[in-house]
C-alpha cells in the first residue's frame, strides 16, 4: 500500500479520536469550574458527612410551583450577574466614582433549597474574592452573603435531576441520616454540577444535601 492510500485510511481513525476528546470535554464542563472546598469528615454507605469552608455566594430566591422551574429563573438571573449584569465601583478621586461591569468566572454546581419564600438558587462565587471585592448585582433579586462553614451531609447520583428523583434521593438521603449518627439541621437542597449541554445521562453529577448535627 502506498504512503498517500495508508494517510487517507487513518484520516477516519484520528477524526473520529478527535471527536471523541472534544464531545467529552463539552460533556464535562465541570472539570474546568471551581467548587466549594469541603473535607470529607465519615462515609455513611453511599452518604458522605462532609465540613465545608467559608464562602462567599450569589442567590436569588424564586417563588415557583416547583424546583426545576425555580431552577431555571434562579440561573438566569445568576448567570447575568456573572455575565457582567453589575456595578464595579472603581474610586479615582474622593468625589469621583466610575462605574464598570466584570465579568466573574463560572463555578459548580447551582444549588437550590426550599425556603419559606419559596426556592433559593444560589451560585458559589470564586475563592479569589472578599465580599467587598465583587462587583453589586444590578439585578436586585440578587444577594451577595458571606456563608459560614457548615457540617452537611450529601448523597451523589447520575442522570437527570427530575422531580421524583428528587424526592427519592431526598428520603433516601433523610432514612440513612440516624444509621450515620446524625439527625438534620434544616431542608434538603439539590447541587447540579453540570450545564444542561451535558446530555449524557451518566456524565451529570447531582447530589442532595441536608445540614446537619451529631446525635
Amino acid at each position: 500500500m502506498t504512503e498517500p492510500a495508508r494517510r487517507r485510511r487513518r484520516w477516519p481513525y484520528v477524526l473520529g479520536g478527535a471527536v471523541v476528546v472534544i464531545v467529552t470535554g463539552f460533556q464535562l464542563q465541570r472539570w474546568f469550574f471551581e467548587s466549594p472546598s469541603y473535607d470529607v469528615v465519615a462515609e455513611h454507605g453511599a452518604i458522605e458527612i462532609r465540613r465545608y469552608q467559608p464562602r462567599i455566594v450569589a442567590e436569588t430566591t424564586v417563588q415557583a410551583d416547583d424546583r426545576q422551574t425555580a431552577t431555571r429563573e434562579g440561573f438566569r438571573r445568576l448567570a447575568g450577574y456573572i455575565f457582567g449584569d453589575n456595578a464595579k465601583i472603581s474610586m479615582t478621586t474622593p468625589v469621583e466614582a466610575s462605574p464598570a461591569s466584570e465579568r466573574i468566572a463560572m463555578t459548580t454546581p447551582v444549588g437550590s433549597r426550599p425556603s419559606a419564600d419559596g426556592w433559593v438558587i444560589t451560585f458559589t462565587m470564586p475563592s479569589s474574592y472578599r465580599l467587598e471585592d465583587l462587583p453589586r448585582p444590578a439585578d436586585e433579586r440578587v444577594v451577595l452573603r458571606e456563608r459560614a462553614g457548615a457540617l452537611v451531609a450529601s448523597l451523589r447520583f447520575s442522570g437527570r435531576l427530575r422531580r421524583a428523583e428528587y424526592a427519592t434521593r431526598k428520603e433516601e438521603l433523610l432514612a440513612a441520616l440516624p444509621g450515620a449518627g446524625y439527625r438534620a439541621e434544616g431542608e434538603v437542597g439539590t447541587a447540579v454540577y453540570d450545564p444542561p449541554t451535558t446530555v449524557v445521562g451518566w456524565f451529570r453529577r447531582n447530589e442532595v444535601y441536608v445540614p446537619v448535627a451529631p446525635l
